[in-house]
């Protein structure tokens, strides 16, 4: 249960790359989406309901927090394994980070259509607000990178056929 006390160096352009000060090995292993390290943290006792200093939960970096496209070798298939991990331990799909970023919003930045899918069947608040005002429809439909709008119209197009409103 050792948490970071700074983030660790980055790479690339990682723009959405959210802070990982006070994330635990576990919450590294969500992002990873690395199930067998998980469990053996789990069995070593890690503490899987620990979040970050601003309250971002090991769910939340399973379903892409702290990702950016391209930029990882994380598979769709191997993070929903994790959530579901996350989701058998307790942890909360409507949970919001202190910039009230939900995991659905990471979804909308990051394009994963079958995680966004499952987020929704676990009960995830499709028309959730960050602090911006921005839902997770608003992030899909584009979002200014490195002077250049990133849009995920896979992820809206799901997001609207399960009942998003502009």
């Amino acid at each position: 249960n050792a948490r970071l006390t700074r983030n660790p160096p980055r790479f690339g352009t990682n723009l959405w790359m959210k802070k990982l000060i006070g994330a635990t090995p576990f919450a590294l292993a969500a992002q990873a989406a690395d199930v067998p390290v998980m469990k053996a943290l789990l069995d070593g006792g890690a503490n899987p309901a620990i979040n970050t200093e601003e309250q971002a939960s090991p769910l939340m970096f399973a379903a892409g927090f702290g990702r950016v496209s391209g930029e990882s070798r994380v598979t769709e298939e191997s993070a929903l394994v994790a959530l579901e991990l996350c989701r058998q331990l307790g942890l909360d799909v409507k949970q919001a980070e202190g910039g009230g970023d939900t995991a659905l919003h990471a979804v909308a930045f990051y394009g994963w259509v079958k995680v966004g899918q499952w987020l929704l069947d676990h009960g995830a608040e499709i028309h959730a607000r960050n602090k911006k005002g921005e839902t997770a429809l608003r992030i899909s439909q584009g979002t200014v990178v490195a002077n250049m709008l990133h849009t995920e119209p896979k992820v809206e197009e799901m997001l609207k056929k399960n009942g998003a409103k502009e």
